[in-house]
């Protein structure tokens, strides 16, 4: 079993991943991708396969093993250190997103975060106005200006843009 997924069938187990909506194969497609900038282990070879698509950052290589994997072959797998601290850093950012200001739903906020992470490290924006005004034209319920700068200086102060 190669590395990357060996490392999908951690998190789908960890996080209890589905495929069956739209809204599953979103918060997949976004948790891989925010945690493979973030450098936890085994992702990368998902990191240099994403492009930007209707509901941001989106891996067809993670689509594919998604639907080919079975999460029943690995019930719990043990996380190691380093797997730990990104997945509780990942889950401080995207809390952080979601509850900001206006809430926004889970989903929506894993979207706001890998859409920000995409166009600062690929230096689409160059500043809070601009990711804001790129967000809020891809999707209308960032609307916010001051809740997408929160989370941006948030994003800052981890280190991770």
């Amino acid at each position: 079993m190669s590395n990357r997924i060996e490392s999908l069938g951690k998190l789908r187990a960890y996080f209890g991943f589905g495929l069956g909506t739209l809204v599953d194969r979103i918060v997949l497609q976004k948790t891989v991708y925010i945690l493979a900038h973030l450098g936890c282990p085994g992702l990368s070879e998902y990191k240099k396969d994403f492009t930007m698509y209707i509901h941001g950052p989106y891996s067809r290589k993670l689509a594919k093993d998604a639907y080919e994997f079975n999460v029943e072959t690995i019930k719990h797998a043990d996380l190691s250190p380093v797997e730990e601290e990104k997945i509780n850093l990942f889950k401080k950012i995207v809390n952080f997103a979601k509850d900001t200001g206006v809430s926004l739903e889970y989903f929506m906020a894993c979207e706001m975060v890998a859409d920000l992470i995409y166009f600062y490290s690929g230096r689409l924006v160059s500043d809070e106005n601009n990711a804001f005004e790129l967000l809020k034209e891809r999707k209308t319920y960032f609307n916010d200006s001051v809740k997408v700068k929160n989370v941006i200086d948030f994003l800052r102060s981890e280190k991770v843009i």
